[in-house]
């Protein structure tokens, strides 16, 4: 009836330095249960981990716990694993096994020697550890994860059997997974602990402790039974802030987030303006307050707005830019890449640097970049009256209005879409195209950078030029930009060919950032899909411009080309290609756009395009999707 982890199609093989937190406690050799740092000396699990079925705590000389750890064999040798013994076992002291259900069922190790924490971070699925692969089978060798969904009581109670609820299910249970989805923990790993996102930081809100069993041993097909953790936050504290050095945090609804250690030192205040600590009455300078305190900076009447300093690592964030103007006039107006400002009091030119009382600012973006926010703003009291959206690069404009329409498309008029970039591989050849998305940023297919396995190759075998008309590298042209890739990320499901090309998507970061011009603008993305219900509706055009092929089994086409392609519903898409085609490359993150036997098509070349739609509410042009890849 304990259990932890049973892996199907969607539980995953997962690196430790992703779940850092992840603690591997055995007993004579081998693993038995997992459990939660919460410390550097300690460890969050369950109780009857360590007990007998009636509650009575085993010795604790038994145990040893490894943190660090990615296969589940304890000998084998890991270059990030601590190992640690068990200086205290707290179990509840209201815990007594299967007498009370499984109530109170949780426990903190404090180890013999804090852990050493890296800086490593990563992202984790909600449950890991390293139980049972399928029932009856084996346990996985290496750490897995499994994403399962909350569930209220109430559900709970109405899914699973009244004889398990009334047995197992106490006041101080949560309840997560899937009903009849082979999803959910086996034996093996109890104590393995529920996370959840919130504040781009992962909460521990559960710790696995009771599952139903059926004749082949843990029931994969029904929801998991965890100890609620914030119903036991008094009672860890409890056992934890007795040690001083302790740097653990709980979050709260009051205050946001509480240490037990101090963290800062509460500044001196500054002329023209005075600090407070949020949510405290009293401010005492010098004094010593716990990591992630939060000051506010109230400069006095006729001054700027107040500004907000955060403890993080033991020291104040930005505090030295701390500062309040001279009363009565305004923080300075600074030119930037994108916009400047103009100045006027009582009619009369004035310098944006110092701007008294009563100036009026107008904001003014330079040529290709747009802001369609408050442009107009006033000094008043020492602070603008309200404040600029910054300039943006106007995403989405040809660069001119062409006349004419890469198999037998038409030649595009030069920088006609100025968001078109070509990568060319170490031979200097041009493999495949790209998407500009801002400055730093283009958008492109996995496949153009991967083996065929889906493995990434060596970023400096690539470079991007925007700004281009002809295919060729060498030949010069008067508005191209060059870069090296700064970063390569990959989609980190896409495997190649082995799960037919789908997640084929990559996001290239730019070694030297593109300059904003006429001949290189970004493209638009529709992040909210705000258009998608009036862009994909079948025959809707769309474009698609790249250096392919321009006859089948012919030349790549030496200058930009550009093919006007309907959009094709799935269901027209899978009876064209007929369905072994379909069922294996039209995967559910794929669209379907083209022609059938029109002799019109992209190809070899155009790997990585963008396929742009118009948006005619704002006479812009969005990307929708990318592709291509060729059997």
């Amino acid at each position: 009836m304990l259990l932890l982890i049973e892996l199907d199609a969607v539980i995953f093989s997962i690196f430790i330095t992703r779940v850092p937190w992840v603690a591997a406690i055995y007993t004579e050799g081998s693993k038995l249960c997992a459990g939660s740092i919460i410390s550097p000396y300690h460890v969050l699990t369950v109780a009857h981990c360590f007990a007998y079925t009636n509650g009575t705590a085993r010795n604790e000389d038994l145990y040893i716990v490894r943190v660090g750890k990615h296969y589940r064999e304890p000998t084998l040798i890991e270059s990030p694993t601590q190992t640690r013994m068990i200086k205290n076992l707290i179990l509840h002291e209201e815990f007594r096994g299967e007498e009370e259900r499984n109530g109170y069922d949780i426990g903190i190790i404090e180890v013999n020697e804090p852990f050493i924490f890296s800086s490593q971070d990563g992202t984790v699925g909600t449950v890991t550890g390293w139980g049972f692969l399928e029932e009856p089978g084996p346990r996985s060798n290496v750490l897995m994860k499994v994403n399962v969904a909350f569930w209220s009581r109430s559900t709970c109670y109405h899914q699973l059997p009244s004889h398990f609820t009334e047995t197992y299910f106490s006041n101080d249970k949560i309840c997560a997974g899937y009903i009849n989805a082979s999803r959910s923990l086996c034996y093996g790993d109890a104590g393995a602990g529920l996370v959840f996102p919130s504040d781009e930081r992962y909460y521990l809100r559960g710790i696995g402790s009771t599952i139903m069993s059926s004749d082949r041993g843990c029931e994969s097909n029904s929801y998991t039974l965890y100890t609620k953790v914030s119903h036991y936050i008094s009672w860890i504290k409890s056992h934890i802030s007795r040690k001083e050095s302790i740097p653990i945090t709980f979050r709260t609804r009051s205050t946001g987030f509480q240490s037990v250690v101090a963290g800062c030192a509460l500044p001196n205040h500054i002329p023209h303006g005075k600090f407070n600590l949020v949510g405290k009455p009293n401010y005492i300078e010098n004094m010593i307050v716990p990591r992630d305190s939060a000051l506010e900076l109230k400069c006095d009447d006729g001054n700027t707005n107040s500004r907000y300093f955060y403890c993080l690592e033991n020291e104040w964030t930005n505090i030295k830019e701390a500062k309040c103007n001279i009363p009565g006039r305004c923080s300075s107006l600074m030119p930037t890449e994108s916009e400047y400002y103009s100045c006027t009091n009582n009619n009369n030119k004035v310098s944006c640097k110092d701007p008294p009382y009563g100036t009026e600012a107008k904001q003014l973006c330079y040529r290709f970049f747009t802001n369609s926010g408050r442009k107009v703003t006033k000094c008043v009291a020492g602070k603008w009256n309200a404040p600029f959206t910054s300039c943006i690069p106007e995403c989405g404009r040809k660069t001119i209005t062409s006349r004419t329409l890469i198999v037998n498309g038409e030649e595009v008029q030069e920088q006609e879409y100025p968001w078109v970039v070509a990568i060319y591989d170490s031979t200097d050849e041009q493999i495949c195209g790209g998407t500009i998305i801002s400055r730093e940023f283009v958008i492109s297919a996995a496949h153009c950078f991967t083996e065929l396995d889906g493995r990434k190759k060596d970023i400096n075998h690539y470079t991007i030029l925007a700004g281009k008309h002809y295919r060729s590298k060498h030949r010069a042209e008067q508005n191209t930009q060059e870069s090296k890739v700064k970063s390569l990320d990959i989609h980190p499901e896409f495997v190649g060919q082995i799960q037919n090309y789908r997640d084929d998507i990559a996001l290239i970061q730019l070694e030297t950032p593109f300059q904003i011009t006429g001949q290189v603008r970004p493209i638009c993305i529709d992040i909210d899909n705000l258009y998608e219900e009036y862009d994909f509706i079948d025959g809707v055009k769309a474009v698609v411009a790249g250096w392919g092929l321009s006859t089948s089994g012919g030349h790549a086409t030496q200058v930009l080309k550009k093919l006007e392609v309907p959009y094709v519903d799935r269901r027209k898409c899978k009876e064209t290609f007929g369905l072994e085609f379909a069922q294996k490359y039209l995967t559910s993150d794929k669209i379907c756009a083209g022609y059938h036997n029109m002799n019109k098509s992209v190809c070899n070349g155009d790997s990585g395009s963008g396929l742009y739609f118009k948006t005619e509410r704002a006479c812009r042009y969005s990307i929708i999707n990318q592709y291509f890849h060729y059997r």
